[in-house]
């Protein structure tokens, strides 16, 4: 069950205001209502642990075609030959997601928004 107040209305006779709060008259059975209102900036960001994530699979890619394209060596068998890549390109490409993610992340501060965020509570009468 939600316990939402009702909207306070800015013409409400009761209303005063301190600073930052306003402080409504009696509108819950709970006491006044202090509303506190700060700005905030509103931005879609990215999931770094997905661009890493894809990253270290393209890694895992390009080190089993790595592995394919190359003619197998007498010293080690294919699968160390891929182990070893492996290791090597998925923590690189790993690296690389992250970095797309911050360039990503840097291009999306430019299309924030600024609003203004309103905080309520109420406080028992004492």
């Amino acid at each position: 069950m939600s316990t939402e107040q009702p909207t306070p209305r800015p013409e409400d006779d009761e209303a005063t205001r301190d600073g930052e709060f306003v402080v409504h008259g009696d509108v819950s059975d709970d006491g006044p209502i202090e509303v506190d209102r700060e700005d905030a900036v509103l931005r879609r960001a990215p999931k770094y642990p997905r661009f890493m994530i894809a990253g270290a699979i393209a890694g895992v890619l390009v080190a089993l075609i790595l592995t394919v394209a190359f003619p197998a060596n007498a010293q080690f068998s294919p699968a160390q030959v891929f182990g070893f890549l492996l290791l090597f390109f998925a923590v690189i490409g790993a690296a690389v997601g992250a970095v797309v993610a911050i360039l990503v992340d840097r291009s999306m501060l430019k299309r924030a928004q600024k609003a203004v965020v309103e905080r309520r509570s109420t406080h028992p009468p004492a």
